[in-house]
């Protein structure tokens, strides 16, 4: 969480966060704007992310399948459909994983929408 001592102004506004589901459904089901997705650069964090899950996972950086799943991000792939194509590598990691990521870029597509509307 936040740190009583961060200034202020790098204290993320709390609407954000409660706006991201954190149900399955919800997160699989939510309406991902691609195109703020596309023109944020966020797919640069969302690799990042990834290299430093996939060590976790794997014990390795396993740079093929963060490639694989940042361009399937790319294709605009549903959460499930990605799940059914991680499963064979995940394993029974996959759908937290999944759900993972993409809390996460629903986090950065609406804290990009958000800078955006305050310019």
């Amino acid at each position: 969480g936040l740190s009583a001592r961060e200034p202020p102004s790098a204290a993320k506004p709390l609407s954000l966060i409660d706006q991201i589901p954190t149900e399955k459904d919800s997160v699989f089901n939510y309406d991902i704007h691609w195109e703020v997705y596309k023109q944020g650069n966020i797919s640069a964090l969302v690799g990042k992310w990834l290299s430093k899950k996939t060590v976790e996972l794997l014990g390795e950086e396993e740079k093929s399948l963060v490639e694989f799943i940042c361009s399937k991000l790319n294709e605009q792939v549903s959460a499930p459909s990605l799940v059914e194509e991680l499963q064979p590598i995940l394993d029974e990691e996959t759908e937290v994983f999944v759900l993972k990521l993409y809390r996460m870029i629903i986090y950065e597509v609406l804290k990009a929408e958000h800078k955006q509307k305050q310019k």
